[in-house]
């Protein structure tokens, strides 16, 4: 009879603990699907644990069917378009990619302009770069190819004439007349360069590799034949930039050799100009110095690295070390530093010390000590700063107005912050409030998804796109 009861209460009590194990089994893969985004097998799970109504329920069970059921609603609600990817919002539309090919939509999830080209970027000047068929070309807002896709190359972007566009057909390049439409010098160069083709002064930088580098005008003279082992791309102070016989030197519009070409390299500036206030870093036998228009030596050359004056102060390197010097070649701030900055701006400059990062002010002074793990940029006021690898914000006094508290973070936009915590991005404001929940996978920090564009932001949740504002609400979505 005591081995009859002792059993009964043995597999009684097994009963109990096996239902408890059985219902926490259930429980926790609720939570586990419902974060990978499968809700119908997680409202199943949550349902499941509620059937051992001996076991004690946690209160959040009825939270998390709710949830559950909410999120399926939302996916039923979700526009089905099969977007694979949807880009930022520039000029009203957005890049979306559906089966392989690339298109637009606007701020309402309509898609204006068909997915029916192999590549497009976004719109720039009312016009967007597309491709059909491997070649290239432009359209407008309509969907109109306003420049045919004919080219195997065309660019546009970075040309500061309206009426000229650079493009490369049969592996040639020339110039299209945008508002005619036609090609008006001819297709016979071998390099544009992308980027630097431009017209300055009436006069562009073209090459020929059978001969050198020249410069045309508008109507394709050549005002500088195609001879030069190297040309710069554009005058400053009246003056460009020449190679000959492997040395440079300076050339005035007519051609004249103005400052002879005897040094090794030609410092330039942040927008390819060598001369800013009528001087220039040149190098000569290893070390840099300063020059003038004249070519007279206003700084000998004793400097192993050299960077433009800002703010009147120089960055320069000597000795394995950078400081700042004036432009008499006095020093102002010590050679003590690893690793230059961009230069004074404000009478601030980011520099580094014993690999941590900090901000200088032009007397040499640490308004904001090195103690960051990387390069430190404001953007509204406030700047992300990494330390002990988390992630945070201090102002341009130095104090860390939001606790380095994130996995990452990006710069601040319409006063919001795209910030990353425990697997999930949401967006902050700059008390550090959470504006928008840590409830979306994909609020991509990049250079090019930093957060809002147009006072929206493309993010993911589960299996849904969403294109949200600045307080959090959904414009659209879609599966």
């Amino acid at each position: 009879m005591r081995t009859f009861i002792t059993t009964f209460f043995f597999f009684l009590g097994f009963s109990a603990f096996s239902q408890q194990e059985s219902y926490k089994i259930a429980y926790d893969r609720g939570k586990s699907e419902f974060s990978q985004g499968n809700y119908d097998a997680a409202e199943k799970q949550f349902k499941a644990s509620l059937r051992f109504p001996d076991c004690p329920q946690p209160n959040d069970v009825g939270e998390w069917l709710k949830r559950c059921q909410d999120a399926q609603a939302e996916m039923q609600q979700a526009e089905k378009r099969d977007y694979s990817e949807i880009g930022w919002f520039s000029e009203d539309l957005a890049v979306v990619r559906k089966n392989e090919k690339w298109g637009f939509i606007d701020k309402t999830g309509k898609e204006v302009i068909p997915c029916v080209y192999e590549m497009v970027n976004p719109f720039s000047k009312g016009r967007a770069e597309a491709w059909k068929n491997g070649k290239k070309g432009y359209i407008d807002k309509s969907g109109k190819e306003i420049i045919p896709c004919i080219y195997d190359d065309i660019e546009d972007r970075y040309n500061n004439d309206n009426e000229l566009i650079y493009a490369q057909k049969n592996g040639k390049w020339g110039f299209i007349d945008r508002t005619e439409k036609k090609e008006v010098i001819p297709f016979i160069y071998d390099n544009l360069f992308p980027g630097d083709g431009y017209f300055f002064d009436g006069l562009a930088r073209v090459s020929k590799k059978e001969s050198g580098y020249g410069l045309i005008d508008k109507t394709g003279k050549e005002v500088f034949p195609c001879i030069y082992s190297f040309m710069g791309e554009k005058f400053s102070e009246g003056l460009i930039r020449i190679e000959k016989h492997g040395k440079y030197g300076f050339f005035d519009k007519t051609g004249k050799e103005v400052i002879p070409c005897i040094y090794e390299l030609i410092k330039l500036g942040d927008i390819d100009i060598p001369f800013f206030d009528g001087v220039t870093w040149i190098s000569k036998n290893g070390k840099y110095g300063l020059i003038d228009i004249t070519g007279k030596e206003v700084i000998p050359c004793i400097y192993d690295d050299v960077n433009y004056f800002r703010e009147n102060l120089a960055l320069v390197k000597k000795n394995g070390k950078w400081g700042f010097i004036d432009k008499t070649g006095k020093e102002i701030i010590p050679f003590i530093y690893d690793e230059y900055s961009y230069g004074f701006s404000e009478g601030l400059a980011v520099v580094r010390k014993n690999g941590k990062y900090g901000i200088i002010n032009n007397m040499g002074k640490e308004v904001i000590p090195c103690l960051y793990d990387h390069d430190i940029g404001f953007s509204e006021d406030l700047a992300c700063v990494k330390k002990n690898g988390k992630y945070g914000y201090i102002d341009k006094m130095g104090r860390e107005v939001i606790p380095c508290i994130y996995d990452n973070a990006g710069d601040f936009q319409y006063g919001l912050a795209n910030v990353w915590k425990n697997g999930k991005y949401g967006y902050i404001d700059k008390n550090g409030k959470t504006i928008i929940p840590f409830i979306y996978f994909n609020g991509i920090i990049s250079s090019h998804f930093s957060g809002f564009s147009d006072g929206l932001a493309v993010v993911q949740k589960a299996h849904i796109w969403k294109i949200i504002d600045t307080s959090g609400k959904v414009i659209a979505a879609f599966k």
